[in-house]
């Protein structure tokens, strides 16, 4: 059938039928197909030569709008798990994708020219804003959930991140160098704060925390696995030297009473421990093997010397009383 130009035809075919409206002056159409799995409905512009496409199926629906002078689509598409909404500019080239769906939504922004993209992402455990410079590779993340919030940045060409971690127990800020693998760490929290740095190439670690109870300044060897601690208390402060290869230690505790400098190898087992109080001062020396001391013991009043024999249970004393 024609009439000023127009047509209308019609198609009949097993998988579905199409009915098409041809307008000539403009030279737009219009075509509904229908199939067994799902329909489609398509305007076409003349002039312009845009194209409005509608589709419907059993597992969802599409509408897509093409402008074709400029390029750009925007495209709706409904499904059972979600929609999605995107929007492409033709002329830079950017898009705009907004998805939702039953565990969370996303919302997407992409710059062709620089290839940069700004992702917004709602979910039920929580939000993540991300940003990604294509040209440094570097991206800045915030992601906030019920636990807790974390800020982090990453530098592409360095591969280093920078990250900020807010939670209900404490903070904590890190630091990572990606070309030497080394982290900068410092934690906030309720019973106190640690600064740990971590050297890459060796693996050695310092570490300083701090507490209500005291503090505590540690340094560990990666190639040896040998540590130095030093710890400062109300009640006195402990300086340990740990020898992993041998298991050795070397301890000095200096407190209001008094001060003890214990050495203790770990192969025998055997002690030396020099303790100097207020009332006097010990030297004892204990071997592991046979359970035998030796203590020598200085006072005001008197010196004494003590051997004990672990095996047979002797005891040899000897006492000197101070001078008249």
């Amino acid at each position: 059938m024609a009439e000023s130009g127009r047509t209308l035809k019609l198609t009949r075919a097993e998988s579905g039928s199409t009915l098409q409206l041809t307008m000539g002056e403009s030279g737009s159409t219009l075509q509904l197909t229908m199939g067994e799995s799902s329909s489609t409905l398509k305007l076409t512009m003349g002039e312009s030569g845009s194209t409005l496409h509608l589709t419907m199926g059993e597992s969802g629906s599409t509408l897509k709008l093409t402008m074709c002078e400029s390029g750009s689509t925007l495209q709706l598409t409904m499904g059972e798990s979600g929609s999605t909404l995107h929007l492409t500019m033709g002329q830079s080239g950017s898009t705009l994708k907004l998805t939702m769906g039953e565990s969370g939504s996303t919302l997407q922004l992409t710059r062709a020219e620089s290839g940069s993209t700004l992702q917004l992402t709602m979910g039920e455990s929580g939000s993540t804003l991300q940003l990604t410079r294509a040209e440094s590779g570097s991206t800045l993340q915030l992601t906030m959930g019920e636990s807790g919030s974390t800020l982090q940045l990453t530098m592409g060409e360095s591969g280093s991140t920078l990250q900020l971690t807010m939670g209900e127990s404490g903070s904590t800020l890190q630091l990572t160098m990606g070309e030497s693998g080394s982290t900068l760490q410092l934690t906030r929290a309720e019973s106190g704060s640690t600064l740990q740095l971590t050297m890459g190439e060796s693996g050695s670690t310092l570490q300083l925390t701090r507490a209500e109870s005291g503090s505590t300044l540690q340094l560990t060897r990666a190639e040896s696995g040998s540590t130095l601690q030093l710890t400062r208390a109300e009640s006195g402060s402990t300086l340990q030297l740990t020898r992993a290869e041998s298991g050795s230690t070397f301890q000095l505790t200096m407190g209001e009473s008094g001060s003890t400098l214990q050495l203790t190898r770990a192969e025998s087992g055997s002690t030396l421990q020099l303790t100097i109080g207020e009332s006097g001062s010990t030297l004892q020396l204990t071997r592991a093997e046979s359970g035998s001391t030796l203590q020598l013991t200085r006072s005001e009043s008197c010196s004494t010397l003590q051997l004990t024999k672990a095996e047979s249970g002797s005891t040899l004393q000897g006492l000197q009383g101070a001078a008249p």
